[in-house]
C-alpha cells in the first residue's frame, strides 16, 4: 500500500482478497486499494468521493465502502471494484454486513436492516441512549435467522427467515 497514508479500514473477501480504504492527510481524499490474494502489489480501483470513510466490508462476492457524500452512501461492488453503484443510505454509524447481502447499521438509536444488498432499507427497532451495534451473523440453517450484539445490552434475534438462500442455477 502507498506510502504516508492513513489506513481506515480493512476488510478480506471469500477468496482472500486484501480491500483498505486510506486517507491522504494533505487533501484528506479517501481511496480505495485492492490486494490480490497471492500478491503484494496494491491497486487503486477508486477513488471513492467521500468526505468521510467509516467502513469497508467484503461479503461473498460483494464490497461495501459506507461513507459520507452530501449524505450518507453506501457503494457496492459485485466485481472486485471495477464498477460502483452508490446508494443513500439512513445509517449514520458503521455498517455491519452478516451476509452477502444482509446488512445492519444504526443512526440516532434506531436500527435498520437491509437484506438485500443495501438497496433498501427498514427501521427493525431502537436501541436505548447507552447502546449501539456491536456484531451481526446469519446463521444458516433451515430458518436463516439474524442475531445482532448490542454493547450494554442484550443478543438480538430475529423473530423468523430474515434471508433466503439463493436457489442454484
Amino acid at each position: 500500500l502507498p506510502a504516508n497514508k492513513d489506513i481506515k479500514n480493512i476488510s478480506t473477501t471469500s477468496d482472500g482478497d486484501l480491500y483498505s480504504g486510506l486517507v491522504d492527510n494533505s487533501n484528506t481524499t479517501f481511496k480505495i486499494y485492492r490486494v490480490p490474494n497471492g500478491s503484494t502489489a496494491a491497486t487503486q480501483i477508486t477513488n471513492s468521493g467521500f468526505t468521510e470513510l467509516y467502513s469497508i466490508l467484503a461479503a461473498g462476492s460483494k464490497i461495501y465502502v459506507h461513507g459520507f457524500q452530501s449524505g450518507y452512501k453506501i457503494a457496492v461492488s459485485a466485481n472486485d471494484g471495477t464498477s460502483w453503484s452508490l446508494r443513500d443510505v439512513p445509517v449514520s454509524a458503521d455498517i455491519l454486513v452478516a451476509s452477502e447481502d444482509l446488512l445492519f447499521g444504526e443512526n440516532g438509536g434506531d436500527v435498520y436492516m437491509s437484506n438485500d444488498g443495501a438497496n433498501s432499507w427498514q427501521s427493525i427497532f431502537t436501541l436505548t441512549s447507552n447502546q449501539s451495534l456491536s456484531d451481526a451473523i446469519l446463521a444458516e440453517g433451515a430458518n436463516y435467522k439474524a442475531y445482532l450484539a448490542i454493547k450494554n445490552g442484550p443478543i438480538w434475534e430475529s423473530n423468523g427467515t430474515v434471508l433466503r438462500p439463493t436457489p442454484p442455477v
